[in-house]
């Protein structure tokens, strides 16, 4: 279920601004939802050129999502501000609606964070022993 998403570096806030929803997503999805991620600055592609980028995110009950992620985000296309990625296994570790974005640095200096983007993520089937024994 791979997906293509853009966001801003300008944060808009009103009435009217939404955070870009990614489709909805299972408890427990994990290393089956590849994310291309088109960065802009007020629309124009954002030059990630000698860049690195991280994924924040956290989920419905507020747990910072970690993962080797953390080490960076592959930069596909650099002078048109293009990142891909797999989400982490924890990004849908719990049901509700969980928050994300990217943080931006060169090196050491932080330079800037995108606008945010969301997900729902909905219950999944208890397949343990004991709820299976309720179907044999």
């Amino acid at each position: 279920m791979e997906q293509a998403i853009t966001l801003d570096v300008r944060k808009r806030a009103g009435k009217f601004s939404r955070p870009v929803e990614l489709d909805l997503l299972r408890r427990g999805e994990k290393g089956n939802v590849p994310l291309t991620v088109c960065i802009t600055k007020d629309g124009a592609p954002y030059d990630l050129t000698g860049k690195e980028v991280y994924l924040r995110s956290k989920t419905s009950r507020g747990r910072v999502v970690f993962d080797d992620i953390e080490s960076g985000i592959a930069v596909v296309n650099a002078k048109g501000g293009v990142v891909s990625h797999t989400l982490p296994p924890g990004f849908a570790s719990e049901p509700g609606a969980m928050i994300g974005y990217y943080e931006i640095r060169q090196g050491d200096f932080f330079l800037d964070t995108t606008e945010s983007f969301t997900a729902s993520v909905v219950h999944d089937i208890d397949l343990s022993a004991e709820a299976a024994a309720d179907y044999i």
